[in-house]
């Protein structure tokens, strides 16, 4: 595909996904429909998985780096799930779909999704690769906190006691550091559908969040 072609695909696609948020958010604003979306949730995940896909052009050592941080991911939430270690204690409700030692098979694909995003963000930056990895876990982060109060609302998780541990948090960016570290070297060409995803996955949840302190 040429070049020009790419970049007007990616900007179609991206709008489109944006259009799909930006109704989502009237919804949720106007008709409290938050479970709905959950309901949805999977789909959403598997669609946004699948299109990122189809605009990555870094070869066959980028699928592998993926499938690395899609079982990495997966893993250190069954751990963490079944022991309390590595993030607090929490349990996976049905939401995402099914499950495999407590942990749904999806929470993988959330994990590629937004790391490839991230990364393509990052990537941008003429800077030195390490200085990409903490910048890159600091988006992460913030994406985390964005995210932690709405995977509640919508019955994705709970937390033992209801509270969101610190735990949690440092855990995040520390993975998500880990898992960045490769990103500078394997992902190199642009991928602007994956950062779309990221950063309209991140006004998604920001938005709700401002939606229902004011509820």
């Amino acid at each position: 595909m040429k070049k020009s072609n790419y970049l007007k695909n990616a900007f179609i696609v991206s709008i489109i996904l944006g259009a799909m948020y930006l109704i989502a958010v009237f919804g949720i604003a106007f008709d409290d429909t938050v479970s709905d979306y959950s309901l949805i949730l999977p789909i959403n995940l598997i669609v946004m998985f699948v299109v990122m896909i189809l605009f990555n052009r870094n070869g066959i050592m980028s699928i592998g780096y993926l499938l690395a941080i899609y079982f990495s991911g997966f893993f250190v939430e069954a751990l963490g799930v079944n022991t309390g270690w590595i993030f607090g204690e929490y349990k996976y409700l049905n939401v995402m779909g099914l499950k495999v030692f407590e942990t749904p098979l999806l929470i993988g694909i959330n994990w590629v999704i937004l790391i490839f995003g991230v990364a393509d963000i990052t990537n941008r930056f003429q800077v030195h690769p390490l200085f990409r990895v903490f910048l890159g876990a600091g988006l992460m982060l913030i994406f985390d906190v964005a995210l932690e109060p709405n995977a509640i609302r919508m019955e994705m998780w709970q937390w033992k006691g209801g509270n969101i541990p610190t735990q949690n948090y440092l855990a995040w960016y520390a993975i998500s550091a880990l898992m960045l570290i490769p990103a500078s070297k394997i992902l190199k060409r642009p991928n602007p559908v994956a950062s779309s995803i990221f950063l309209l996955q991140l006004a998604f949840f920001l938005v709700l969040n401002l939606i229902y302190s004011y509820r």
